[in-house]
């Protein structure tokens, strides 16, 4: 039995396209896609600098799940065009790379996200995911700053040096407790090692 599956991806060359670029929109309305998203990327290039054949990038996402099978027929051609999410947040990313505004694809040509024909508002999407892993990065690098702080690594005025002033006023409290403790268990780690070893303090 295939698996099944509610997001999809497609990648074709547009020479070698089996189904017109134009009739992409009703033919994914028919198929039954909730949400479509596609993108014709045509300044690509190679770590030569060499330009890429223009090809075509389309997300799906459907109500219901699908086999590889019925997307590669969708578009008359092979499964192994069609791949699925590698992440948890694979669609957000997948629909993040239309324009390429993934982490891995900072250096590659930044498409116009107005350049994205979607069934959807494409522009308002791609902010929401854009804000949604700027807070996810902000919280991991406070959460290390946290843990250098409560390892007495860094002191408070290191800490809140590097923040912006928003992440200032929402963490700064935060940030001072754990200071304050990482100081206090650094204090008595130094008194018994010196006590231990003999060491006046």
């Amino acid at each position: 039995m295939n698996k099944k599956y509610r997001v999809f991806g497609y990648t074709q060359q547009l020479s070698h396209l089996n189904q017109k670029l134009e009739d992409f929109p009703s033919l994914l309305e028919k198929a039954g896609v909730e949400q479509y998203a596609y993108i014709v990327h045509d300044k690509d290039r190679t770590a030569d600098g060499v330009l890429k054949a223009s090809h075509v990038h389309v997300v799906m996402k459907f109500e219901n799940a699908r086999s590889l099978q019925s997307i590669g027929k969708l578009f008359r051609d092979g499964t192994n065009y069609v791949e699925l999410p590698k992440t948890r947040n694979g669609y957000n990313n997948m629909l993040a790379y239309l324009v390429h505004r993934t982490k891995g694809a900072t250096e590659k040509y930044q498409y116009d996200p107005e350049a994205v024909t979607a069934n959807f508002d494409y522009p308002d999407a791609l902010e929401k995911i854009t804000a949604k892993v700027n807070q996810r990065d902000s919280k991991s690098r406070l959460d290390d700053i946290l843990e250098r702080l409560m390892a007495y690594e860094i002191t408070y005025e290191e800490a809140v040096a590097g923040l912006t002033a928003s992440e200032f006023s929402r963490y700064h409290q935060r940030l001072k407790v754990t200071a304050e403790y990482g100081r206090q268990q650094y204090a008595k780690r130094w008194i018994k090692e010196h006590e231990d070893t003999g060491t006046p303090i």
